[in-house]
């Protein structure tokens, strides 16, 4: 039986992704801004192709788990990105990376990436890396949508 869902989340790592989640939630505050709502594909590009800082709010457990019905796990964050590709096939794709040290003492990096696509579905990919040898360690991936899950604002 060939299995579609791509998961590997243990204890660790849901404590990894609420701590790199974490890491960013000075910018809390713009979230709960309506005005700087960007709830659609075309006002999330014109925001960063305009320069705007943007902020990212995530609830894995209003989330799918990637190629699933299950919800992810109850983790709710603010994530702040820098760096946009925005791809004609109307897709902005952004990321972010952080080193930390699991409950065990062992470095990892953790890499965290989002994918909005023009209809509004948003992926969400989750790796942990080994710090000493870039294998990774565990992965986890989500199917969101804007303002089911991810709430984006500048």
């Amino acid at each position: 039986m060939k299995r579609s869902a791509v998961l590997s989340i243990d204890l660790c790592s849901i404590m990894l992704i609420a701590l790199g989640i974490a890491v960013s939630a000075p910018f809390y505050g713009q979230i709960s801004d309506p005005a700087r709502s960007l709830d659609s594909y075309q006002k999330l590009q014109d925001a960063v192709l305009s320069g705007k800082t943007i902020s990212v709010k995530t609830d894995l457990a209003a989330c799918k788990i990637h190629g699933t019905n299950q919800p992810g796990p109850q983790v709710v964050g603010v994530q702040h990105f820098e760096n946009f590709m925005v791809r004609p096939s109307e897709s902005i794709a952004f990321a972010t990376t952080h080193f930390t040290v699991k409950a065990d003492d062992t470095a990892v990096n953790e890499f965290l990436s989002l994918r909005v696509s023009g209809d509004g579905k948003v992926e969400i990919r989750n790796r942990f890396l080994d710090a000493s040898t870039n294998k990774v360690y565990s992965k986890a991936e989500f199917d969101c949508e804007l303002s089911k899950g991810v709430v984006i604002h500048w």
